[in-house]
């Protein structure tokens, strides 16, 4: 289960960063979903194990941004036009 979780994060990374370098945005941006998922999945299995010393709310803030990546991510990759190649 690990291992299908790694590649296809790995392969939502290759495919963001062709069409972040169509749309001539940074292709560092590529990692930041699989990145905010990696993250929310680590503090929603740490919470419960160090509650007295970390809140729910910290779970509930990175879902939040989680969610706000997703959909930013959507837009950019989905939705937005490409750059124009054509000179005139």
């Amino acid at each position: 289960y690990a291992l299908a979780f790694l590649l296809c994060g790995i392969s939502f990374f290759l495919l963001s960063i062709k069409r972040l370098h169509d749309l001539g945005q940074p292709t560092a941006l590529a990692g930041l979903v699989p990145f905010a998922i990696f993250i929310a999945s680590a503090l929603h299995w740490l919470q419960p194990r160090v509650n007295e010393v970390m809140g729910r709310g910290w779970v509930w803030g990175m879902d939040a941004l989680l969610l706000m990546v997703l959909i930013w991510t959507c837009y950019e990759l989905g939705i937005k036009p490409a750059h124009s190649s054509s000179q005139s």
